[in-house]
């Protein structure tokens, strides 16, 4: 671990421990209890990974907690570009529905995962059932081949466009693995566009 790890984090470091503890101003709800990954306490965006970043205090992690602003930026110095790419990607789908006015580079290095920034980092191959007060989350599954573990879903999915590049249940998206390749920018334009056209967001999604 790089000594810019333990610098920029030393204040909060006892929060990553793989049994997370939650401070007095993080509300333990029954999501958090059932979930396994970072994030806000009332996720409205959750990204789920087959894969994680390969640092022991991920892998080793069995609970939930809230991420650190900045956290994102440490994963893509200590481990490369791969995460850099799938924090990118998910960054520009976050700053499409969540913060229109921000720099999507922004949401990535001080939004994501954090108290405040309606989206959690998930390792796990359940759907969570999260009730929130004025919409559904929206569920993203990374990796076609990784959501064939997921034994629920809300509907049966439907394909977006004729590549089947993206399924649509109900308010689940099973999407490309998230790389530039995979998920280019008109990709993350189709499935913001078809989270407006089916309502499944208040406000008009931000373009890409």
């Amino acid at each position: 671990m790089c000594a810019f790890f333990f610098a920029y984090f030393q204040p909060a470091i006892r929060l990553y421990s793989p049994h997370p503890t939650y401070s007095h101003n993080t509300k333990r709800t029954d999501f958090a209890m059932q979930a396994t990954g970072i994030g806000d306490s009332r996720p409205l965006l959750i990204l789920y990974t087959p894969h994680r970043p390969p640092m022991p205090q991920y892998e080793q992690m069995e609970g939930y907690r809230g991420g650190i602003p900045g956290e994102t930026e440490v994963i893509i110095k200590e481990t490369g570009n791969h995460w850099r790419k799938i924090f990118s990607i998910f960054a520009k789908i976050a700053q499409g529905l969540l913060f229109p006015e921000e720099d999507w580079r922004v949401v990535r290095d001080r939004r994501l995962f954090t108290e405040g920034g309606a989206t959690a980092l998930l390792f796990q191959q359940r759907l969570l059932d999260l009730q929130t007060e004025n919409r559904p989350a929206l569920h993203i599954i990374g990796g076609q081949q990784f959501s064939e573990g997921f034994s629920t879903l809300p509907q049966t999915p439907q394909a977006l466009q004729e590549e089947s590049r993206i399924l649509r249940a109900g308010n689940v998206y099973l999407t490309p693995y998230l790389d530039y390749r995979q998920f280019p920018n008109a990709l993350i334009a189709t499935l913001l566009a078809d989270i407006e056209r089916q309502g499944l967001w208040a406000t008009k999604p931000s373009p890409v």
